[in-house]
């Protein structure tokens, strides 16, 4: 849905903004507590199956949209691995830095309600966080018209330094190609 869509701040971005409004209320409800009007049962089972799925649908437009971003950002494969490189190395760091979190709190806290909620807390405020950064540092608008730009200069480079041999060459391969 990403490709069909074109809105002011991108094709993609706008799927991270999507998501991202998503998964912080949903996030809250499932892992804080629920809210004192819903009675034990029923309510509670739908308010349970109800906030996983909005979670899901959250965390799903915003990987999809983080990682299919890459492709606009750069036409340079070598870049577009750096960047993948990088998007699952902090992902890692993330994660043990999650655990490492986790297992201060839960030495320090005696009571584990609290400690997990406590816990939450400060991964949805350093998720906001980044959400926040990764929202004003990566216009992608303007980002995916510099690779545009970037891209045109390179393919006149290459065009300034091809010669009449190179152009043979070309066409010869692609004739054994065609047969």
């Amino acid at each position: 849905m990403s490709d069909k869509f074109n809105c002011p701040a991108g094709k993609r971005n706008t799927w991270y903004f999507f998501g991202s409004i998503l998964v912080l209320p949903s996030f809250l409800g499932i892992f804080i507590t629920t809210p004192g009007f819903l009675s034990p049962g029923r309510s509670e089972t739908i308010w349970y199956c109800t906030l996983p799925a909005i979670f899901n649908v959250g965390w799903a437009s915003v990987q999809i949209a983080h990682m299919s971003i890459v492709n606009q950002l750069s036409y340079s494969q070598r870049r577009r691995d750096r960047m993948v490189n990088n998007r699952n190395g902090f992902t890692y760091i993330a994660n043990i830095c999650v655990l490492s979190v986790s297992l201060v709190l839960f030495i320090l806290i005696t009571d584990a309600a609290t400690c997990f909620s406590v816990m939450c807390i400060s991964c949805l405020t350093f998720g906001s966080m980044t959400t926040i950064f990764y929202s004003v540092q990566i216009t992608e608008t303007k980002l995916t018209a510099k690779a545009n730009e970037l891209e045109d200069a390179y393919r006149r480079s290459l065009r300034a330094t091809i010669t009449p041999i190179d152009v043979a060459r070309v066409n010869a391969t692609i004739e054994l190609n065609n047969t």
